[in-house]
């Protein structure tokens, strides 16, 4: 088509057993991958961590308790690099998605959220607390956030990849239409002291543009304006929270509140981070009060890769990071190197700057993506890293990318 005439194309079709070439166009030639990055930072998770991987989240006590279910020290949330904390598990254990991701409605109007409160982790963790026997704490509510360095997400979404991710470090925001003239409705989720919302949304008339606009003014202050048409059906947009730890702290605080555990420290306060001196290793050997299990790793990379998930995406260099003690982008891309080299990929014919595509530095080759696929084909993980690929205008992604009549679909 015109349009493609300063375009180059890269193409490599193999036989998927034998290796053998059955069309190949500018199969050796550098191309910038985007989203199809994710297809190496999964494949590279699931061979270090494995599909049965679970994610395992400690809250620890520092003190005593008393006879009266008084805790007179801190309570502390260890955390493990569990990129959905209970905030997407479905009743069969399986990770909730919608074809179009609450982490990218600010760009579409397709935005959706997934049915699962998002706080029924934390909300777990708090019953467990006060079925220990806790009913007081007079320290600190804290989350140890030091697993890996807080880096930048690549791609569009949550800008900020950390330890902590309680719904994905967002506030969602759906908007609807009430009477031309009236304020439009704004619900929260999670609805939480921590953030106050300032609703300066107006119904317009029919077929009037949609126009949102967010402005967080402060770590808890956030002033939503803009217009929707009285004809319109409701729209999510998202807020991202710039302080993972302290955002997981508040909904901490309030769950254990909802559980009936009395907490003297305010979900409003900041958390000093030199209340966390002991190193992680030595709070680790405290006493367990409640633990909280994540589904299966395979069910993050189904998530990861059905929606194009770059937040999680980006977090998995890290996590490979933290396995070995660092804490790194730059030391998790070195890790995932040699595992994809020990897969059988031609290492020298890829660069990445990130986990989810997106950085300048993302290139590789059609031949690299092609030793990727065959050699995931046969390893230990083949069943899950398939049945996480979006299919072609089924789900995920690719849900609408062709017709239902499609003969490709």
């Amino acid at each position: 088509a015109p349009e493609y005439r300063h375009s180059l194309w890269g193409v490599l079709v193999v036989d998927l057993e034998t290796g053998e070439p059955l069309h190949a166009l500018n199969a050796d030639k550098l191309f910038t991958p985007a989203s199809v990055t994710k297809l190496f930072s999964v494949a590279a998770a699931l061979d270090a961590l494995g599909p049965d991987h679970r994610f395992e989240t400690p809250v620890v006590r520092r003190g005593e308790v008393d006879s009266q279910g008084v805790l007179r020290g801190d309570l502390i949330l260890l955390a493990s690099g569990d990129l959905t904390l209970g905030g997407r598990t479905l009743a069969d254990g399986s990770i909730a998605f919608t074809n179009n991701d609450h982490t990218y409605a600010n760009g579409s109007e397709k935005g959706a959220l997934t049915s699962p409160n998002p706080l029924a982790g934390l909300n777990d963790l708090a019953r467990q607390v006060a079925e220990g026997g806790i009913r007081q704490v007079t320290g600190r509510i804290l989350v140890d956030n030091r697993l890996f360095d807080e880096e930048p997400s690549t791609g569009s979404g949550p800008s900020r990849v950390s330890p902590v991710l309680i719904n994905d470090n967002l506030v969602d925001l759906t908007i609807s239409p009430t009477q031309s003239g009236q304020a439009a409705r704004l619900e929260a989720r999670p609805d939480c002291r921590f953030l106050r919302i300032d609703n300066r949304l107006e119904t317009a008339p029919a077929g009037t543009p949609l126009t949102v606009t967010l402005q967080l003014v402060s770590p808890h202050e956030l002033i939503v304006k803009g217009r929707i048409a009285v004809d319109s059906r409701s729209v999510l947009r998202v807020a991202e929270m710039p302080q993972p730890a302290a955002f997981a702290r508040s909904l901490f605080i309030e769950a254990l509140e909802r559980a009936g555990v009395r907490v003297a420290a305010s979900p409003l306060a900041p958390q000093d981070d030199s209340d966390l001196t002991t190193s992680r290793g030595d709070l680790a050997q405290l006493p367990v009060v409640a633990r909280l299990q994540s589904p299966p790793f395979a069910e993050n990379a189904r998530l990861i890769l059905k929606v194009s998930h770059n937040l999680h995406a980006s977090t998995l260099p890290l996590l490979l990071a933290a396995r070995r003690g660092e804490r790194t982008l730059a030391r998790g891309l070195h890790r995932q190197h040699d595992l994809l080299k020990a897969l059988g990929v031609d290492v020298e014919t890829i660069s990445f700057g990130g986990g989810a595509g997106g950085s300048q530095a993302d290139c590789v080759t059609p031949r690299a993506t092609v030793d990727l696929l065959r050699a995931m084909h046969k390893h230990r993980a083949a069943e899950a890293y398939r049945r996480a690929l979006p299919v072609l205008g089924v789900d995920g992604t690719l849900a609408d990318v062709v017709p239902v009549d499609s003969p490709a679909r």
